[in-house]
């Protein structure tokens, strides 16, 4: 009986002569292809420089299935819709932002605040535009008083993240260290009514005691790209023996504020009898 030789799996096989050239199917790997006789080993041709030769029986067989692209390009949409562009955006919102500063061509205005005490003593500063005034609270420490503000400039049809902020708050006559009792919640109240971002949460980058004018302070500079706020709470310490003791609050920064404009609006503060 001839022998045959499976093509896919090598396997040998023996049929009856009258079934060569009709289909048979291997019994080791099910393959279905023409029954040819098998020449003997030695004398088998070579299949080399004839790829598939051993597939070459005679029928067509499907091809192999080669890997789609499909998921690849998937992949790539969706890294470029939430890798990719949102980068993007953020480069151009920060790009725009550092661009987008706003412009006092006017004349800039001396505006007072003055607390209705035994003795006022008003605080002042230089405005670009007229402020607004805004009620200031110390909860901790059973502390009000108000400030001037202006925020979020309009200029040319758009908002520009620049402020400007003085103002004051009153504690009972013989309040302690009112700078190491007021100056953190004072923080707190001003970032969250005048720096309060729901996307970024405006982060401090240092803190010190420093001195305005004949005043101690503290000082605390917001990192640069959340603004460049300087905020300064400084204790008017040479107030009349039994009037309130107040601090004083002062801040000005944001993305779209100029460096020359800030410095002008903080070196503008004047308090009371000295600078």
């Amino acid at each position: 009986m001839p022998i045959i030789r499976c093509p896919q799996c090598s396997e040998k096989m023996q049929v009856d002569r009258g079934d060569l050239g009709e289909r048979v199917v291997c019994p080791g790997c099910d393959h279905r292809f023409a029954a040819r006789e098998d020449a003997p080993d030695d004398d088998r041709p070579s299949d080399r420089g004839r790829p598939n030769s051993r597939l070459d029986d005679g029928f067509d067989r499907p091809r192999p299935k080669t890997k789609s692209n499909k998921l690849l390009w998937i992949i790539l949409a969706l890294v470029s819709l939430f890798v990719v562009l949102p980068c993007l955006g953020c480069i151009g919102f920060f790009v725009y932002f550092d661009n987008a500063k706003a412009d006092f061509p006017a004349s800039w205005t001396d505006h007072s605040l003055t607390a209705t005490d035994r003795t006022p003593s008003p605080v002042t500063a230089a405005f670009p535009t007229p402020p607004v005034t805004k009620f200031l609270r110390d909860p901790e420490n059973d502390g009000t008083g108000s400030t001037l503000s202006v925020n979020n400039i309009q200029q040319n049809g758009a908002l520009t993240d620049a402020t400007f902020l003085v103002g004051y708050v009153d504690y009972p006559p013989g309040t302690a260290n009112p700078l190491d009792k007021a100056y953190v919640p004072l923080r707190k109240a001003i970032t969250a009514e005048h720096l309060y971002n729901p996307l970024l949460e405006p982060q401090v980058a240092s803190e010190s005691s420093t001195t305005v004018g004949i005043y101690p302070a503290k000082e605390a500079i917001y990192l640069k790209e959340h603004g460049d706020f300087v905020l300064r709470i400084i204790h008017e310490n040479d107030r009349p023996r039994g009037s309130t003791v107040r601090g004083i609050v002062v801040l000005a920064g944001g993305t779209g504020m100029k460096e020359e404009d800030k410095q002008k609006f903080l070196n503008s503060v004047k308090i009371g009898k000295g600078k």
